[in-house]
């Protein structure tokens, strides 16, 4: 069987768009799963996250312990705690919080009196993330990696060792 010239081009032109898809379709492919993953993960409507959660973490500093991550793969703390340090990482990390207006921190000022700083390292960035920390009556009040004030309201040992 002959084809003709038109019948080439539509060869030639059929071929160039098989090839385009096959070049493009993993990458396609790799876009719709990660989507998938994301609606997954969505945060409820008010609430924001403390720490962002596509990070590892590998080190905590708090006041008064330090915890963090060894070679290979558990994690070391320096004095005893009363939860499993994974747990007390992973509480962290979870964290969400009602995002605090400029107005209502303006009210709470006078009573922001002892901050405290815990540091986030996490794996592959060389700066942490430093959260700080204001214990109020009924909530937290904490800062998170953008620099958004957000209220949680959880125990004080849920959060610190």
């Amino acid at each position: 069987m002959r084809l003709s010239r038109r019948g080439w081009n539509n060869v030639i032109i059929i071929g160039a768009l098989l090839f385009i898809a096959a070049v493009q379709l993993p990458e396609l492919w790799r876009d719709r799963l990660q989507s998938a993953q994301n609606d997954a993960i969505e945060v409820p409507a008010g609430l924001e996250r403390l720490l962002p959660d596509n990070l590892t973490i590998d080190r905590m500093v708090f006041p008064q312990q330090e915890i963090a991550l060894n070679e290979s793969g558990e994690w070391q703390v320096e004095n005893p705690i009363p939860v499993a340090a994974s747990e007390l990482v992973s509480r962290w990390q979870q964290l969400l919080g009602t995002q605090i207006d400029e107005q209502t921190r303006d009210l709470l000022k006078p009573q922001l009196t002892h901050p405290q700083t815990v540091e986030v390292w996490f794996d592959g960035i060389e700066e942490p993330v430093r959260v700080t920390v204001y214990e109020m009556p009924q909530f937290w009040l904490m800062q998170n990696w953008q620099a958004e004030w957000i209220a949680i309201s959880v125990e004080k040992n849920y959060l610190f060792p």
